[in-house]
């Protein structure tokens, strides 16, 4: 820029109220920076102020640097006290920026007497002057007071300077001031009788000044909108206030209705009125309220649906909008475990969209492949994901936070199939791509995601048998999860570190470590009962018959048959109902616990053999279910069958064998013997290394 250039001179009478309110005003101009919505069109703020800090010289002729700043400048704003006319100085200022033929650029900040009394000559001879006045007079004459009123009024010069319309740089600047405050806020309950109190004032508001309807609407809403529907990420952000916020979200999207239906065009408020029943199903979700979700989103749904029927609006647009809706709900029952019923809305979702280009495909057939994988149908579920980051590629998404969602998912799916190279690589992109999104934003939720890739990374390196440098990985990311952990009421850091708790147990007990696994087995146990007895969901009682499963199955390692029993009968006990409702993924991994309790509880091998069998036929690319169908076989004498599956167990390397060796050395403890597991063993140990 020219150092010559300014967008704003500023003149004032060298008195000690007149020069501090002046210096005052030069550091909010200089420091102001625009909304981002304004900078997103192209405006820009103001970037040097010229305060002129001499006094006129006896020739009463202004200074080159003087004559240099009014002539670049875009604005002059006098500073008018009732000592202003008195000064020569500000008066020739002003005539000179009239010669230069920019009067209409002149703006007075009174901050005493009157346009009378206060105006220099020169000014008083602008006939439009006093549409440009600035009046910022305080009762108590303080500078203080007199900027506090000035930090609006400013915005007239500040939008000038910009040429973007003063209403709307207004509009965003209370929209931005609310939005910090309620950030300020939000650390105690406080917040939330603040948005309260904020949704009862604007309806109040808007009911009572329909002349002004249209600006009042729309601040109304984007206030109230932003407040509530942001909250979850923000409360995110700040541990411990997290169940409380729903009753709120939902008051206030009952006003946000209201002050929609003041609106005369009534597809622009259905569509409104859509939008925010989807936040607010959006919002609730985070909660674990999955049934007040599931009806926010099926009331948005049933309008799109409406619209795209009457053809009300663009069809392009009006599909993307229904294939959102349809995918939305999807990620409602994939939270509540109902798998088949979101497989189908993420169908109908991407069914809808046909052969538009969207940005939103990706997303769809992440969460496609995610609930894919779930219902254990992994050859689906990667080709689904394969085409989510194919689909990433010619728009330019990859790196983003998509891109490392369909990573993540890709990566845990090639990791059900036993495909670990393919694995690690997918679970190492989306963990980078995680990582960098956290370095540019810094943001909880995106630690949280980034620790979702560590432990499935982790994960995959413990089934490799590279326990060391899975290790390292749990260590840290255990220590982080534990602190996000600390907000009870917040479901994605109890789920995280629940998760980092089960598997880091995994490797412990890969490791041999039993006594080490345990408490970490059990933690993973307090979580998941937590959010069973909460929730009631299938999906969460299947998580708390896996980690009871954990527990039962580290004890016997240990040696510790009670505890085996126990744990194992109340994981069977609950896991059973569920595990039909969850579909053919979850009832084959029933069955193959079933089994492995029918060879070490009940030693009834032959009835071992036929459920693994059973599970087989619903699930044969399980590896969980090639142990206990290996191990029932070798048991009940069925050695050719035994071996083609311990065969194909030592093809998936080195933590495979150091699985059937840890489960061998416990049963011989445990009585449970057979000569041909030496054999097996060894068998195993050459196919490898081969």
């Amino acid at each position: 820029m020219n150092e010559n250039h300014y967008d704003v001179f500023l003149s004032y009478r060298h008195k000690p109220l007149d020069s501090e309110v002046t210096g005052r005003t030069l550091h909010f101009l200089e420091t102001y920076r625009l909304p981002k919505a304004l900078l997103e069109k192209g405006c820009h703020g103001i970037q040097r102020v010229f305060r002129d800090t001499e006094e006129l010289p006896v020739s009463r002729i202004l200074s080159n640097t003087i004559e240099n700043a009014l002539q670049s400048a875009k604005c002059l704003v006098i500073v008018c006290s009732k000592d202003t006319p008195s000064s020569e100085w500000v008066d020739r200022e002003v005539a000179t920026f009239i010669e230069y033929g920019k009067a209409d650029m002149i703006f007075t900040l009174l901050i005493d007497g009157s346009p009378e009394v206060s105006f220099p000559p020169s000014l008083k001879l602008i006939p439009d002057i006093a549409d440009r006045v600035m009046d910022v007079r305080a009762a108590s004459g303080k500078a203080g007071d007199i900027l506090k009123n000035a930090s609006r009024e400013l915005l007239k010069v500040i939008a000038r300077v910009a040429d973007c319309p003063h209403e709307e740089l207004v509009r965003e600047d209370h929209l931005r001031r609310m939005i910090r405050t309620a950030r300020i806020a939000a650390g105690t309950a406080a917040l939330f009788l603040f948005v309260a109190g904020i949704a009862g004032m604007l309806w109040r508001s808007a009911e009572k000044d329909r002349q002004k309807a249209a600006l009042s609407q729309q601040t109304s809403m984007e206030v109230l909108s932003r407040l509530t529907y942001g909250l979850p990420d923000r409360l995110a952000e700040r541990p411990g206030v997290f169940g409380t916020v729903a009753d709120i979200l939902s008051e206030n999207a009952a006003q946000i209705r209201r002050i929609l239906e003041m609106s005369p065009e009534s597809v622009e408020v259905e569509i409104a009125v859509a939008e925010n029943e989807e936040k607010l199903s959006t919002a609730l979700t985070k909660l674990s309220r999955y049934e007040d979700a599931e009806k926010a989103q099926q009331e948005a749904l049933g309008i799109y649906q409406t619209l795209a029927a009457e053809a009300s609006e663009n069809p392009d647009k009006s599909a993307e909008r229904l294939a959102s809706a349809h995918n939305n709900l999807g990620v409602i029952l994939t939270a509540e475990g109902r798998y088949h019923e979101a497989s189908e809305e993420f169908g109908r979702a991407l069914a809808g969209l046909g052969d538009r280009m969207s940005a939103i495909r990706p997303t769809i057939l992440s969460n496609r492949g995610r609930v894919l994988l779930l219902l254990g149908e992994y050859e689906k579920a990667r080709d689904v994901l394969k085409e989510a980051a194919a689909d990433l590629e010619p728009s330019g998404s990859t790196g983003s936070l998509t891109d490392a969602a369909i990573h993540l998912n890709l990566g845990l799916t090639h990791l059900q199939l036993a495909e670990y190279a393919e694995a690690e690589a997918a679970l190492r992109s989306s963990r980078e791509t995680y990582g960098r999104l956290v370095e540019t934003y810094s943001s909880r939720i995106d630690r949280i995601n980034a620790l979702h890739a560590d432990s499935a990374l982790a994960d995959c390196l413990t089934r490799q048998g590279r326990l060391e440098e899975a290790e390292q990985i749990f260590s840290t990311a255990a220590e982080d999860a534990e602190a996000f952990a600390q907000d009870r009421s917040n479901d994605d850091a109890q789920r995280i570190y629940s998760e980092i708790c089960n598997n880091y147990g995994l490797c412990l007990n890969q490791a041999g470590r039993f006594a080490e696994a345990d408490p970490w087995y059990r933690r993973f146990a307090e979580i998941q009962a937590v959010r069973y007895e909460e929730t009631g969901t299938a999906e969460s009682a299947a998580s708390l018959a896996l980690a009871w499963y954990n527990i039962a199955e580290n004890a016997f390692k240990a040696g510790d048959q009670s505890t085996t029993k126990e744990f194992f009968e109340k994981s069977l006990e609950l896991f059973d109902p569920v595990s039909e409702e969850l579909g053919s993924y979850s009832r084959s991994e029933y069955l193959a616990r079933r089994a492995y309790y029918e060879i070490i509880v009940e030693r009834d091998y032959a009835k071992a053999e036929e459920t693994a069998l059973q599970a087989y036929g619903l699930q044969p690319n399980s590896v969980f279910v090639w142990y206990n169908l290996g191990y029932a076989l070798l048991l009940n004498g069925s050695r050719a069958d035994a071996d083609t599956v311990f065969l194909a167990l030592a093809s998936l390397g080195e933590g495979a064998l150091q699985s059937v060796e840890l489960d061998f050395t416990a049963m011989k403890k445990a009585g449970i013997n057979s000569q041909a597991m030496d054999e097996v063993l060894a068998m195993m140990r050459g196919a490898a290394a081969n």
